[in-house]
């Protein structure tokens, strides 16, 4: 069978979110754009099962998932505030005209201490439309994981290294984690 040129995803594509940002602006669907990241970024799915056997077997006569998380880790490139806040969970940075102060709760005022969306955004070989199958993961709940260094390297590029732990999306009884989009986004 040959090889589809639309269905192969190359390149770093691009990283955006929705953390931080007013409320009526994430109902707007509005991402802003984190920049460049390094090496990958991973998208981890982790379960626990429950295993079911029985006397007299040597194997598992049934198995259920009891669990799944979902976690995204990447390391961006570019120095910025907002970067600098995706990788320590602060979810507000109050400004003056010489230096910003890092609120770790954000502030009473806004309402930035939510879940956020994430988006990231694939090239593909072929071309758009007709075709292609996945150019586009998006997770709409998502919480940053504070439990990162930032290393500044004497000779190096600085890399601020974030990580998020995709929260479930409930409809009735189903449970998701965001939805992938084959559009241009």
């Amino acid at each position: 069978m040959a090889t589809n040129p639309n269905k192969l995803l190359v390149g770093v594509g691009s990283f955006k979110h929705q953390w931080g940002i007013q409320p009526n602006s994430q109902a707007d669907g509005h991402f802003i754009d984190s920049g460049g990241f390094r090496d990958s970024l991973s998208i981890r799915f982790s379960e626990e099962r429950f295993n079911l056997e029985v006397a007299d077997h040597l194997a598992y006569v049934k198995s259920a998932r009891t669990r799944l998380d979902v976690f995204v880790n990447t390391s961006l490139v570019e120095n910025t505030f907002t970067n600098f806040g995706l990788a320590t969970g602060t979810s507000t940075l109050s400004t003056t005209a010489t230096s910003r102060e890092i609120n770790a709760q954000g502030a009473a005022t806004t309402n930035n201490n939510i879940a956020g969306a994430i988006k990231f955004t694939g090239t593909t070989t072929g071309s758009l439309g007709v075709g292609v199958e996945l150019q586009s993961w998006i997770f709409s709940q998502c919480v940053p994981i504070t439990d990162t260094e930032i290393s500044y390297q004497k000779d190096g590029e600085t890399l601020i290294p974030v990580s998020f732990m995709v929260l479930g999306t409930v409809s009735g009884a189903a449970c998701g984690f965001g939805f992938v989009d084959s559009v241009a986004l």
